[in-house]
């Protein structure tokens, strides 16, 4: 909406007050790129920055501390006895009593991924009537560990 004031107008001897509504534009701003002339002209001043001086953490009371907020954060454990690649045609056909071959032989480690990420591997075993997993090893570098 433009904005007008009674001092636009322009009035003539008997005629209808006219208005000025022709927006007005701001100049532009300085521009922040300067022209080799103006870098010339106004060199820049330079100065060097000062940091606020930082007390060395406690590096053991810091991890402590940051591993007590994550302790009691619930995590995806996921055991993988085998992995397999199979035809649509062949998964539409799967039923009870189909038998799925994977790619592990029977007694070999499983892998455990936490997260999505493989950090150990173990073997299977009953507890009870319950299956378990005892941890073998674990992956040296969980974080490099790629499963495809």
């Amino acid at each position: 909406m433009n904005e007008f004031s009674w001092d636009d107008t322009q009035v003539e001897d008997n005629a209808v007050p006219q208005f000025d509504l022709t927006p007005e534009v701001p100049e532009p701003a300085q521009s922040a790129v300067r022209s080799s002339r103006q870098v010339e002209e106004e060199p820049a001043s330079v100065q060097s920055v000062q940091f606020m001086p930082f007390d060395e953490p406690d590096v053991d009371h810091a991890r402590s501390g940051n591993l007590d907020l994550l302790m009691d954060v619930p995590l995806p454990v996921m055991v993988e006895l085998g992995r397999t690649s199979m035809l649509v045609k062949d998964i539409m056909s799967v039923g009870p009593g189909s038998i799925i071959e994977l790619d592990k032989a029977a007694g070999e480690n499983v892998d455990i991924l936490i997260n999505g990420r493989l950090i150990a591997r173990g073997e299977v075993v009953v507890i009870e009537e319950n299956f378990g997993v005892r941890i073998v090893d674990f992956v040296k570098a969980p974080e490099k560990a790629v499963k495809q």
